[in-house]
């Protein structure tokens, strides 16, 4: 069964009420919550505010896990654990509620696109990352969704290998090669 799901996320500010009318009129069946800061934590407007609009108007909700500041797949271990922990505080907080699943991205900062001997550590990193997140999501009961992000094809296929769900989204992919052949 195909679903839709339409993106919600802290910059639109005051006109999240309204896109949630919007969005369900349209025919769209679920929101895509983006916990991007300052969500979950606090804010001017609540993410349990849009949580209550979002099924009020009769749609389901899921996440997408923050990925600005977040470096799940760095090399750096002092890095990925503390994404680690940053990434398990904001699933403690939306896991009172009932969503369809948690998106996110392995990513980092590092070059591994372009400098072939860290490729590995990179990959090896997100590898690790992907079994923690696996547990932290399934101790709280959230279905976790691995989406590729700066990785190759091939990169993102062993990734997807651990990962008991996935998102490949093709934006990113083309985004990624194009990079990689320097057009």
């Amino acid at each position: 069964m195909l679903r839709l799901g339409f993106p919600i996320w802290y910059g639109y500010g005051e006109r999240v009420e309204g896109l949630i009318r919007e969005a369900r009129k349209i025919g769209f069946d679920y929101l895509e919550v983006s916990l991007d800061y300052p969500w979950p934590f606090k804010g001017s407007f609540q993410l349990g505010e849009v949580v209550e609009a979002a099924f009020s108007e009769g749609l389901s909700i899921a996440f997408h896990a923050p990925w600005r500041d977040l470096r799940l797949s760095s090399p750096f271990e002092d890095v990925r654990s503390a994404s680690l922990k940053i990434f398990e505080k904001v699933v403690s907080e939306i896991s009172n509620y009932e969503a369809d699943y948690l998106v996110v991205h392995l990513s980092t900062d590092q070059a591994a696109d372009r400098i072939e001997e860290i490729r590995d550590e990179v990959l090896d990193a997100a590898l690790s990352s992907v079994d923690s997140l696996k547990g932290i999501s399934k101790s709280f009961g959230l279905r976790l969704v691995v989406e590729n992000v700066r990785e190759d094809l091939e990169m993102f296929r062993k990734i997807a290998s651990r990962a008991s769900r996935i998102c490949l989204d093709v934006g990113h992919v083309i985004v990624s090669t194009v990079r990689r052949l320097g057009r």
